[in-house]
């Protein structure tokens, strides 16, 4: 169990992309929208997506009054970001 606590891959890395999301939403910087370009572009590209074809992203943050979009991005191509 401890182990599983120190190495848990997936759960960092998900936690770390929360943290990017919550940075990006409260001080909007370069290299943080940066960095998740970069790991959506790993991510789509992984998964057949074109490199033709175009990808933007919103963060949505969910509270129980109702749904707040926090942050739209740009339009890219998907080649913009592999590249």
């Amino acid at each position: 169990m401890a182990r599983r606590l120190i190495w848990n891959p997936q759960w960092n890395d998900a936690l770390y992309m929360v943290s990017l999301a919550e940075r990006l939403t409260l001080a909007p910087d370069h290299e943080t929208l940066n960095e998740i370009w970069n790991r959506l572009g790993r991510d789509l590209a992984g998964q057949g997506v074109q490199a033709a074809d175009r990808v933007q992203f919103r963060l949505v943050f969910v509270s129980r009054a109702a749904p707040e979009v926090t942050y739209l991005s740009e339009m890219r191509l998907l080649s913009e970001i592999t590249s």
